[in-house]
């Protein structure tokens, strides 16, 4: 399946698809229409890329990176990585390392010094995929912010 999976940038054009693939992720609805406009926003930012894997009929996986500078030795940055899914039906085909391979491309490009994630704690099979992709677990912390009203 590798072979035949093609990626690019999202584009607003791909909301309804990719506003799918995140209720596969979350359990969660996202509003296409919203989902078009913030694309379309953030089309003009380099620090963020938003890969899209598709098989030549609809989307199958994707996932986003985002540089955030730091204030450390170098001053490099690193690279946040969220919204990382691939459609059900494509998982153990190699998309999603060929989506995390994009992302730490674009995060040599930007010279980043290390590229992190977070995973639910319940996502073992996510966690033993990025272990293979070459992530280490560490110790890591989030916190669920109320939703707005």
């Amino acid at each position: 399946m590798l072979n035949s999976i093609e990626l690019r940038s999202a584009v607003p054009a791909d909301a309804s698809s990719l506003a799918e693939l995140l209720l596969e992720l979350t359990g969660t609805d996202t509003d296409p229409a919203a989902l078009a406009e913030r694309l379309d926003r953030m089309a003009g930012n380099d620090g963020i890329r938003v890969a899209v894997a598709s098989d030549g009929e609809r989307l199958v996986g994707t996932a986003m990176g985002i540089l955030c500078p730091d204030l450390v030795g170098g001053l490099r940055p690193y690279l946040l990585i969220e919204n990382v899914v691939v459609s059900a039906h494509c998982r153990g085909g190699g998309v999603g390392r060929k989506l995390m391979a994009d992302l730490e491309s674009f995060a040599n490009a930007h010279q980043c010094t290390y590229m992190i994630l977070v995973s639910g704690a319940h996502r073992s099979e996510a966690h033993a995929f990025y272990e293979s992709v070459g992530f280490r677990r560490e110790a890591g912390f989030k916190k669920k912010l109320r939703p707005l009203a």
